[in-house]
């Protein structure tokens, strides 16, 4: 079976599976995304360039941990913010003093920008995701209906940018991180997500002018195309193709939500400006 039959039927599989677990709803959408975001977490540190021993692999994992427990037990976004400064500013105590600690440890400001960026990554932008399910602050059912089409758009984005980039890319615009991103793949992606969001926005009926709505696609499909050239970033740095194996014909884990992780904050935070 060749990678784009895998690719496909993976997704066939895997798409509607995730929106099942979407709308069953909690706690069974919170257990559904403890496992994903500490498998995250294990590939984002093999994405670093130190070894197993080198950085404290149990404090990262404590504290994706606890930004994805407590987006469950805040209420809004508003505490939700609160209480992750209040997470993070202990775990970058926490790593400068592991660091201080262990004297034999050479790039001693690399080692804490990975240690407090990988729970930041993993727990903090991706459990966006279960603060926006549940957010009072929000109209009812609204948390749900931006989590669908931020999917969908962001989805859309990917595989619109994967095939025009695939049959039609010829330009390559960064292929010092990436060298398969191409211009015509970029315009594709853009496309795309625009194209879905007018779509998507009239069949969930979110209440939203159209160049507000026009804004919020672009700004979803170039965010989501700078989430894919960061992860990307990391692996030519490691020196590797894909983050993982776990999802056949797609690679890692990270590989298919790096995308989502950024856009997901994005349309939360935009959609709270225009319809808050």
């Amino acid at each position: 079976m060749t990678r784009m039959k895998v690719r496909i039927l993976a997704s066939l599989i895997g798409l509607p599976l995730l929106t099942i677990i979407i709308l069953i709803g909690n706690p069974y959408f919170t257990i559904a995304c403890i496992p994903i975001g500490i498998l995250a977490t294990y590939e984002a540190m093999n994405l670093t360039p130190f070894t197993d021993s080198k950085i404290p692999r149990k404090l990262i994992y404590i504290v994706t941990l606890l930004f994805i427990i407590y987006s469950f037990i805040a209420l809004s976004i508003s505490i939700y913010l609160i209480g992750s400064l209040i997470i993070i500013s202990v775990c970058f105590i926490i790593s400068i003093l592991w660091v201080i600690t262990n004297n034999d440890l050479e790039y001693k400001i690399q080692r804490i920008i990975y240690i407090n960026c990988i729970p930041l990554y993993c727990g903090f932008l991706f459990s966006h995701i279960l603060i926006l399910y549940i957010d009072t602050s929000l109209p009812i059912g609204l948390g749900l209906s931006i989590i669908i089409f931020t999917m969908c758009v962001t989805f859309a984005g990917d595989t619109g940018a994967y095939f025009v980039g695939t049959y039609f890319g010829k330009i390559k615009i960064v292929p010092a991180i990436s060298a398969n991103k191409t211009l015509e793949g970029s315009i594709g992606g853009l496309c795309s997500s625009v194209i879905v969001s007018v779509i998507v926005s009239t069949v969930i009926d979110i209440q939203l002018n159209i160049l507000p709505l026009l804004f919020i696609g672009v700004s979803l499909g170039v965010m989501g195309q700078l989430g894919d050239l960061f992860e990307s970033k990391l692996k030519r740095i490691k020196q590797i193709k894909d983050s993982g194996t776990f999802l056949p014909g797609h690679g890692g884990l990270l590989d298919r939500i790096d995308s989502l992780i950024i856009t997901i904050p994005t349309s939360y935070y935009l959609f709270y400006i225009f319809l808050v």
